[in-house]
């Protein structure tokens, strides 16, 4: 898990085996499938639908959206979320956001959302959601010179509001698998660290993405998850960072899963959470997570077990959130650390293994100018830095800021442009293990994105960007390079 040569999916992308020819053949009949879907969908919607209309802000608690849907914020391969906001009901059901009560995302609402048997399901408390999604991306330079990679993902999910079902009074149960196929532009291409496709990597192939069971208590201020799942679903998110395309925003800082057994989306790993309100803007969140680099391999898609297991980790968070009502401005601060009980190798002797290793995160987000009174349309402001164990950490020093802004033209209040920044500093360990070997040094990565999310349709999204890397693989020996794309998203 932490050998990487390029960016990576929560640290496991260079993992992956090359996905051979008839690999890329077998991607002809879903790109089919989504293709047939889209046009489906465009059929079904009458003209006047077509037009942006502002959707209803996330609401507070009480009262979140009767219909199953999506919110896209941190982490977009996740399908079930917890439920936050104290006094919150147990719906929506399956959720790309782990705080629905933030001012900052863009309800995605399924394009089948409305079959009879689906909302007869929904009223006995069983909700059902599924996504593809496909990011296509183009380089101008790289060490293995230029061309085109496609990857794409389909997950598919349910959940089970367990009191109507008549089972557990104030508890929920979760189910999702995820197909990940596809090429790395990164890993073939140019070397990076920063891969370009976000949904390429931390496990291929059809796999269990969570199996677990949440149950609130203390009228909601408090809930306990288990069960099998990715722990970045709860811990290290922030608004915004899944409007790009590239790893290294979406969905969280890559010194996480690269230094440590942090596990990303879509491969889970059993553990548990226990979150606390301590009111409705601050919160506090604790955990312990099965380490396991096993779990992400391609063959290990329904791995269940601990075999492979190096240890546990053990994050903390605390979270403060502003704005519940569209006329506040919406802010996310969060503060945490975790611990990892496996071994490492020291950077410095890797014939020396430490034992356990730690990180910090800070993230931040606010919103600083509305278009007008009572509008969540307007400009914030991102950021995040995360330092990591000294002795093992590969990325030494982890750096993120950016700006989102939504509604800028007229008639397009859910459409938003996004442009941020990311640099990753090696560690002065590791370089001198390159240097003692005679390798080129690595000293840092640079990358910058743009990109203008197009809400098409309430369940389709367009996400057309650029991004330009400095120093892919954060050696001076790769040539910088611009990288064109789109990311395609449908909500079904």
């Amino acid at each position: 898990m932490l050998k990487e040569k390029s960016a990576l999916k929560g640290g496991a992308e260079m993992n992956q085996p090359k996905a051979h020819s008839h690999r890329s053949r077998r991607l002809r009949r879903p790109a089919r499938i989504a293709l047939f879907l889209l046009a489906a969908g465009f059929a079904a919607q009458p003209v006047h639908g077509w037009a942006q209309i502002a959707q209803p802000s996330p609401a507070s608690a009480p009262g979140a959206p009767a219909m199953p849907a999506t919110a896209e914020t941190t982490n977009p391969p996740t399908l079930a979320s917890p439920i936050p906001v104290r006094g919150a009901p147990t719906l929506p059901a399956i959720s790309d956001t782990i705080n629905p009560a933030a001012l900052d995302y863009v309800i995605q609402y399924p394009m089948f959302g409305d079959l009879a048997f689906r909302k007869d399901l929904a009223d006995k408390g069983i909700d059902l959601i599924a996504h593809y999604i496909s990011e296509t991306m183009s380089n101008t330079r790289g060490i293995g010179g230029t061309g085109t990679a496609y990857a794409q993902q389909v997950d598919v999910g349910a959940s089970f509001d367990l009191d109507k079902l008549g089972v557990w009074s104030d508890a929920v149960g979760r189910f999702a698998m995820t197909d990940r196929a596809g090429r790395s532009l990164a890993a073939d291409r140019t070397g990076a660290y920063f891969a370009y496709q976000e949904i390429f990597g931390q496990g291929q192939n059809l796999r269990f993405n969570e199996i677990t069971i949440e149950k609130f208590l203390l009228q909601k201020d408090l809930a306990l998850k288990v069960g099998f799942y990715p722990m970045g679903n709860d811990f290290s998110t922030l608004p915004y960072v899944c409007n790009f395309t590239n790893v290294a925003f979406c969905g969280h800082p890559q010194s996480e899963p690269v230094n440590s057994g942090w596990a990303d989306a879509p491969a889970g790993r059993w553990g548990g959470r226990v979150k606390y309100h301590i009111t409705d803007q601050l919160q506090i969140q604790g955990g312990v997570f099965d380490v396991n680099p096993r779990v992400t391999r391609r063959e290990d898609g329904f791995k269940l077990n601990f075999a492979g297991n190096t240890g546990v980790i053990a994050p903390i968070e605390i979270g403060y959130q502003l704005g519940k009502n569209p006329e506040e401005y919406g802010g996310t601060y969060k503060i945490g650390a975790y611990y990892d009980s496996s071994a490492a190798a020291d950077l410095a002797n890797p014939a020396v293994f430490d034992q356990g290793r730690q990180g910090l995160y800070l993230e931040a987000a606010q919103q600083i100018y509305k278009w007008g009174p009572g509008l969540r349309n307007g400009l914030a402001l991102f950021g995040i830095f995360t330092v990591s164990d000294q002795n093992t950490a590969k990325f030494k020093h982890y750096y993120e800021a950016g700006a989102a802004c939504r509604g800028l033209f007229q008639g397009r209040e859910l459409d938003i442009l996004s442009l941020g920044w990311v640099r990753t500093d090696i560690n002065p360990r590791f370089q001198f293990q390159l240097a003692t070997a005679g390798a080129p040094v690595q000293t840092n990565e640079q990358l910058i994105e743009l990109t203008y999310t197009i809400q098409v349709l309430p369940s389709l999204q367009f996400r057309p960007g650029v991004q330009y890397d400095i120093r892919p693989g954060a050696t001076s020996t790769h040539p910088n390079t611009w990288v064109f794309g789109f990311q395609v998203k449908l909500t079904l």
